[in-house]
Order: structure tokens, then C-alpha cells, then sequence
């Protein structure tokens, strides 16, 4: 766990005159919500590390910290004014608050601009930590995340050709970029999937194969449009409700289908996912080259070389398939998710209402 600041050494003294540096980043963590606060979790640490840090975190719904807060936050803190208030600094989470009195008005301006907010959370003789009811939902989310993230790691076995399996061997994290390319799959380049120019059918072999839980409910969770030229078919996990080939309800249940057969359909969707992602890195190329006459250098051809399957040598996994029971969740589990969403969406809707009472009101919200 982060430490607090009180253990934490001071920032050095700035230099007389010393340009203050920003950096910016950007991270798409897709459907999978933990990855999110990970990457605070990460935050929070990295500013103990770096305690001169000031540390600020905000997605596609803004303030996502105070979101998770929305049950503590005080009356006066609306998506309104809540932009530069909200900061991480020295394992510690901070928001500006609005001045209440003119004398705090010399020291805390009700609008706020990027300068200005990281001096005063860096201002000792400022208070600006969050109060602990707050911080304590926020951890509280930051330690649900870290644990998912050390139980997040799902094994299984695949059946994908030679060069699909040297590429994870040799970049495991392109799998994330095949799943996803998959499954927001794009009819144009789905037809490159029926020849598998790139990645045909040659020396087949089953692999363990690690996904994150959420990338192998992903996959686990598309239909297999058609079999890819080269490979074998094999018993799909059934027909969509508005396909003609759907079974009706007096039909009987579909066989169980082995593990061979399912290794087989979930390699055949990763293959198409990599050679979409394959084709559209192509296609990307030829732009560049059209544009700007000089070539981009594509990844998998990079790490593919002009190999032959015979020489992708894949050594023998220590990884074993995991379980699948965390995919069924009880009735009672279901319930209590639900009843939460449904508290968070009321403390939103509470938090979206406003309100005319000033600073000073009744501090929380009912």
C-alpha cells in the first residue's frame, strides 16, 4: 500500500526561476474497468517514488475518482467546479477546496488553472487532502483492483498454426491486439480471414496460451463466422437468435463439445484476429508509403523474419489451463452486483442534481 505523507521525504527546493515540466499520457483499457484503476494504483505509488510528483487522473467520465466517492463527497463539489481539484501527490489523494471566506479567497481562487492547483496541493501550509471518508472508498476500489489484477491471468489451451504460436511466445501482449481486432471485427477486413494469406494453417500444434479473464471472455464470447481456409471445422458454440440455422426451443440441447474442439474453434477466432490485425498493418503501410513514400515497419513480419513454420520452435509451456468457474456467477452474487450499480447510479444522479446551497452547507449528502 501507498505510504502516507507524513512518511514521506519533502520535495526539493525548486531552483529560482525553474521551469515547471508537464508529461501527458493517454491509455485505452477498453471493456476491462480494472485495468483503470490499476493504472491509478500504479499513480498513487509513483508519486511516493517521486514525491515532487503532482499527479492528476481523469477518463471519459471525468473525475472517475470522485465518482467512486459520490456517497461522501461534500454538497459544494459538482462535475461543475471539479476540474483541477482532484491530484495525487506523496501516496495521498488531494482536492482543492472552494474558499469559504474572503480571506481564503487570497489563497484559494474559485476557478482554477493548471499552475495554480499544483502549487497549492505542493503547499504544505495548505490543506488540501481529501477528507477520509472519501479516500477510504477510493482505496477501498484501488484494493478490489489490485486483487483482481493477481487472480486476472486465465490459461488455455489453443490449437493455432506454427507462426501464431512462435508470435506469443515472442510477443505474448500482441495477444490483447488479436482479441480485440477481433472482436470488433470488421466485415471488410473478415474477408482476408477466408485464405489466411498470413497466417495459414501449417504445423498445427496445441499451446497453453495466457489471456487476461476479461480478453478470454471476449473471445470466449463471439460466434466463429465461418472456418478459415486450411483449417478443420469444427462444432461451434451455437447459432445467433436471429440466424435461420438457430435451434428451436423444443430442439434438443447441442452436444457437449470436447476440448479439442473448443481449443480448435478459439484458435481459428485468434488467427483471424491476427490476420486482420496483419492486413490492416499492411494496409496502414501502404498509405505511408503512398503519403510519404517510405515504408512503416510491420511488427509481425518483423518478429516472423522469413521463417518457415518448421523453424518456429515453441518450448514446452510450464502453464496449465485454468479454470472456468469464475465465468458462472450465483443468483446471490448477481443480486448484490446489481443492488451496488444501482446505489452508485442514485449517488450520481444525486451528485448531477446540484444544488444552490454555498461551500458551507451540510457537508454531505444524504
Amino acid at each position: 500500500s501507498s505510504s502516507s505523507s507524513s512518511s514521506s521525504p519533502p520535495p526539493p527546493p525548486a531552483t529560482p526561476g525553474e521551469e515547471k515540466r508537464w508529461m501527458a499520457g493517454v491509455t485505452k483499457f477498453g471493456d476491462n474497468i480494472e485495468d483503470e484503476w490499476l493504472i491509478v494504483r500504479l499513480l498513487l505509488q509513483i508519486s511516493v517514488q517521486f514525491p515532487e510528483y503532482v499527479i492528476s487522473v481523469v477518463d471519459g467520465d471525468g473525475q472517475f475518482l470522485l465518482i467512486e466517492a459520490a456517497m461522501e463527497l461534500p454538497r459544494w463539489l459538482k462535475p461543475q467546479n471539479s476540474s483541477m481539484r482532484v491530484w495525487l501527490h506523496r501516496g495521498n489523494i488531494h482536492i482543492i477546496p472552494l474558499p469559504r471566506t474572503p480571506m481564503e479567497l487570497l489563497v484559494l481562487p474559485a476557478k482554477l488553472d493548471l499552475p495554480t492547483a499544483i502549487e497549492l496541493v505542493s503547499d504544505d501550509d495548505v490543506d488540501t487532502l481529501a477528507p477520509e471518508p472519501i479516500v477510504k472508498l477510493i482505496k477501498d476500489r484501488l484494493s478490489i483492483a489490485h486483487e483482481a489484477f493477481l487472480k486476472s491471468t486465465h490459461n488455455t489451451e489453443l490449437r493455432l498454426p506454427a507462426s501464431v504460436a512462435y508470435l506469443l511466445h515472442s510477443r505474448p501482449q500482441l495477444v490483447a491486439k488479436a482479441v480485440t481486432k477481433y472482436y470488433h471485427r470488421d466485415p471488410l477486413l473478415m474477408r482476408y480471414c477466408k485464405k489466411m494469406t498470413r497466417f495459414p494453417n501449417e504445423g498445427p500444434r496445441t499451446v497453453v496460451v495466457p489471456f487476461t479473464r476479461c480478453l478470454y471472455a471476449q473471445l470466449l464470447s463471439q460466434r466463429l463466422d465461418f472456418t478459415p481456409e486450411g483449417f478443420p471445422r469444427v462444432a461451434t458454440a451455437g447459432a445467433p437468435p436471429s440466424s435461420p440455422s438457430s435451434p428451436s426451443p423444443s430442439s434438443p440441447p447441442a452436444p457437449a463439445r470436447t476440448r479439442t474442439e473448443v481449443a480448435e474453434e478459439m484458435g481459428q477466432k485468434l488467427c483471424c484476429g491476427f490476420e486482420m490485425l496483419y492486413q490492416a498493418s499492411v494496409r496502414r503501410e501502404n498509405r505511408a508509403k503512398r503519403a510519404h513514400g517510405e515504408a512503416v515497419n510491420v511488427t509481425i513480419d518483423k518478429v516472423l523474419a522469413e521463417g518457415t513454420p518448421s523453424q518456429y520452435q515453441v518450448p514446452e509451456s510450464d502453464l496449465s489451463p485454468s479454470s472456468a468457474e469464475w465465468l458462472t456467477i450465483s443468483p446471490d452474487a448477481l443480486e448484490a452486483m446489481m443492488a451496488k450499480k444501482e446505489e452508485e447510479v442514485d449517488a450520481l444522479n444525486e451528485m448531477d442534481k446540484g444544488s444552490s446551497d454555498g461551500p458551507g452547507a451540510k457537508e454531505k449528502s444524504k
